[in-house]
């Protein structure tokens, strides 16, 4: 079993936190619980299974995804949608930007063709983004 890394999962619930609220008082009320305790699992502090099920939610996270952080993994993005009183976890498709596109297909071409100009690949990476767009992929400008 891996190491727990609670650091490293209150780095990615504050990074997040940001994104999506002006405070964390806000983050911690939509979630149900004090700012504290909030503020505990950021500064990388133990925190009872129930809390992570309570800020999950909140942060457009699937169920298990601090523990999946905290092991070492990613969280797995959602959006949860409400109809007539029920509410459903929808799968989310991260984004990507075009530089993140770009320097994947440059590590991924020098790893696997030596050979290959820069230019070559630069124009495979361009190509990519190109192709990618047009299937509705969501590729954000540079």
């Amino acid at each position: 079993m891996a190491t727990r890394d609670l650091g490293r999962l209150g780095k990615a619930v504050e990074a997040r936190r940001v994104k999506l609220f002006s405070s964390r008082l806000k983050a911690a009320t939509a979630a149900g619980m004090s700012k504290d305790t909030w503020k505990r699992v950021e500064n990388g502090e133990p925190a009872q299974l129930g809390t992570y099920a309570k800020m999950e939610p909140v942060l457009n996270w699937a169920f298990g995804s601090c523990e999946a952080i905290a092991e070492g993994g990613d969280p797995l993005p959602v959006e949860y949608v409400g109809s007539n009183g029920d509410v459903t976890m929808v799968s989310k498709p991260q984004v990507a930007s075009a530089g993140d596109v770009k320097t994947a297909v440059t590590i991924s071409a020098f790893a696997t063709m030596p050979d290959a100009t820069i230019g070559s690949v630069q124009a495979q990476a361009e190509r990519l983004v190109e192709e990618l767009r047009k299937l509705g992929f969501q590729i954000e400008d540079e």
